[in-house]
């Protein structure tokens, strides 16, 4: 799983997971210190791990206020 955060220009903002994580529903929290308040878009990939060439991949976007 790989889970990052872009600004509005696509330029890399944070990477907060890039691991193996087991099935099921998991948090994380992002604690950005130097961001500005803005639209941040967040992008999540995964892939199956029986080589099955599965993947998902969604980008949404966030809204982050100090």
């Amino acid at each position: 799983v790989l889970l990052r955060i872009f600004d509005v220009l696509g330029q890399e903002v944070a990477e907060l997971i890039n691991s193996e994580q087991q099935p099921g529903y998991h948090q994380i929290e992002w604690q950005p210190t130097n961001a500005a308040s803005g639209v941040y878009f967040y992008r999540i990939e995964a892939a199956a791990l029986d080589n099955s060439r599965q993947r998902f991949m969604e980008t949404r976007k966030l809204l982050f206020l100090k």
